[in-house]
């Protein structure tokens, strides 16, 4: 993970940034599987409601881009 480059980072890597910062695991320590599992439920489920009713989110930002057809 790199956090300097928030475009190269993983679902995995995003999951257990948000887990330290909730403080359910310490700097230094690993989620569990299933805790990222967890997590990563979570981010689906809020980011459906926001599709749902847009009204939630704060800022929208357009972006558009042009598929090179590359797999990253």
């Amino acid at each position: 993970m790199s956090a300097l480059d928030p475009s190269n980072m993983t679902m995995q890597d995003l999951c257990a940034q948000a887990l330290r910062e909730s403080g359910a695991y310490g700097v230094g320590q690993t989620p569990l599987a299933m805790d990222i599992t967890d997590a990563w439920f979570r981010l689906q489920t809020m980011l459906q409601e926001w599709n749902t009713r847009r009204w939630l989110v704060f800022h929208l930002k357009t972006l558009l881009f042009t598929s090179t057809g590359a797999v990253t």
